[in-house]
């Protein structure tokens, strides 16, 4: 990229990815939240009140009043020692085998950190007639303990089987809906200013991330319906040689299932049910929620929130500011003029 283009971004608030994702050349700057205005300004927005959505186990607490949509979670490993959510076990067990203990009971685990996101660091555990796999590679018994054990400030909590239409996308990760709930500072009302359908692919691991690889498909709010995905260059799937061009695709380029046009069951009740528990807890008035839908009927789990998500894989369908009520909420907490 020419340095001269890359300054011009920077001046506006870009990194160079921008050039690539977004269509700023058709909408301009002023349409889209700048990676200045997400990293820098927007983490004020819920200021505070953010710990409850970086800390998993917060998070957990909080969704007290909405239990039939929390992950059941086990248990925190801290300072080489587990503690128990329902303290079935002494803490001074030793974590390995804990976890071991408890992976032999429910089949699959998911441990992750208690704060950070983009899906750093998270395993998936499973037990299986070969041993105990953690992403897919397999230990005996004693390696895994031993892996375990290691683990500091982890939460263990159940994983969460998707439905069909999400596992069809692509079997090999949990294909996560990203919703970002905001409340409009003048009438209170809470209201969806994006929702996105996440799918991973290979070589993302156990997650879905967009900036891993992962695909990002639009989902029209009112009916649920899947557009076409964006899936971001990513070297891991190249052999090392970088993409210039972001891949926009109508089926998964992996799985082969078609995406385009796909409607997501029951959606009508899970945008509902959604915005009744971000209405609950309107304190946080911004939030980036991470959905698994379990079943056909609407029934689903909130895996986790974030308190500033991130945009790229938002906007890469559309510029968020586009959207008056959006322009106006960013601008009422001042992450832009």
């Amino acid at each position: 990229m020419p340095t001269r283009t890359r300054l011009w971004l920077y001046f506006h608030g870009f990194t160079s990815r921008a050039l690539m994702l977004y269509n700023l050349q058709e909408n301009g700057t002023d349409a889209y939240l700048s990676d200045f205005d997400r990293f820098i300004k927007s983490p004020e927005i819920n200021a505070d009140w953010s710990v409850f959505l970086d800390n998993k186990l917060l998070f957990y607490h909080l969704l007290n009043e909405h239990e039939d949509h929390r992950v059941t979670i086990y248990g925190v490993l801290k300072y080489g020692r587990v503690y128990p959510i329902d303290n079935s076990a002494e803490p001074s067990i030793s974590p390995g085998r804990w976890i071991r203990q408890t992976l032999d009971e429910e089949g699959s685990l998911v441990v992750k950190p208690v704060t950070g996101g983009g899906g750093k660091n998270v395993r998936l555990c499973r037990v299986t007639d070969d041993g105990y796999q953690i992403n897919g590679t397999v230990h005996t018994a004693s390696e895994f303990e031993g892996l375990m054990s290691d683990l500091d400030e982890y939460l263990v909590s159940e994983f969460i089987e998707q439905t069909d239409y999400a596992r069809e996308l692509y079997p090999a990760t949990s294909n996560t809906i990203r919703v970002v709930t905001m409340v409009c500072p003048e009438t209170d009302d809470v209201f969806i200013a994006q929702a996105i359908q996440r799918m991973g692919a290979d070589g993302t691991g156990p997650v879905d991330n967009f900036s891993d690889g992962g695909l990002s498909a639009s989902i029209d709010i009112r009916t649920g319906t899947l557009g076409t995905a964006a899936q971001y260059p990513h070297p891991d799937r190249t052999m090392g040689i970088q993409l210039d061009d972001l891949e926009w695709q109508n089926t998964h380029p992996d799985s082969g299932a078609e995406i385009t046009g796909v409607e997501i069951p029951a959606w009508d009740a899970i945008r509902e049910q959604l915005l009744e528990i971000a209405d609950d807890l309107s304190y946080l008035p911004y939030v980036g929620w991470d959905i698994i839908v379990t079943d056909d009927e609407g029934s689903f789990k909130l895996i986790e929130a974030n308190s500033h998500p991130g945009v790229k894989s938002l906007q890469v369908h559309g510029p968020l500011l586009a959207d008056e009520r959006v322009r106006n909420f960013y601008e009422t907490y001042g992450v832009i003029n």
